[in-house]
């Protein structure tokens, strides 16, 4: 009976081992893939090793929203618009084609370099000169090298995005 006893204490903890690391490694490995790390932790630690076979199946969404930049834009700024920590919801609600082409609009809590590319994108303004520019919250003043005028867009809050209209 001791036998019995002691393999029993022993399978335990080791089931309930197998389904924490299960948990932790479903988690990292889903959130590293563009998926909800806390549904896929709880699953791991329901599932065990099963859980993280499934997390290891999931399709990588940030692998195909940078695929789907490529198509749509080119490869010239994927770097610098797609970030590790950018959601595929938040790239194409910043990237989303604008039915107006004297107004975009940007998250608020967007850099200077997303603000940046959306003005010279609406404006068609590829000789701007960054550093002769003027670039605010409230107001933009693309110039060129020579220092000359290109587009002024006025910006505003709306919601949690900022709404720029071209002057």
């Amino acid at each position: 009976m001791e036998v019995a006893s002691s393999l029993d204490m022993n399978v335990i903890p080791t089931l309930v081992a197998t389904a924490v690391i299960s948990a932790a490694l479903s988690a990292w490995l889903a959130y590293a893939k563009g998926w909800d790390g806390k549904l896929w932790g709880i699953i791991g630690l329901l599932l065990g090793p099963l859980g993280l076979i499934a997390s290891a199946g999931l399709p990588d969404q940030k692998l195909h929203q940078k695929l789907r930049y490529l198509e749509k834009y080119g490869k010239e700024d994927i770097n610098d618009q797609i970030h590790s920590s950018t959601t595929p919801r938040q790239l194409f609600k910043t990237r989303k084609t604008n039915s107006n082409p004297e107004t975009f609009n940007v998250r608020i809590t967007a850099s200077y370099e997303e603000i940046w590319n959306e003005a010279c994108r609406t404006a068609s303004a590829d000789e701007a000169d960054y550093e002769k520019s003027y670039l605010g919250s409230e107001l933009i003043e693309l110039k060129d090298a020579n220092g000359e005028l290109i587009a002024r867009f006025e910006g505003e809050p709306s919601g949690k995005r900022r709404v720029f209209k071209r002057l």
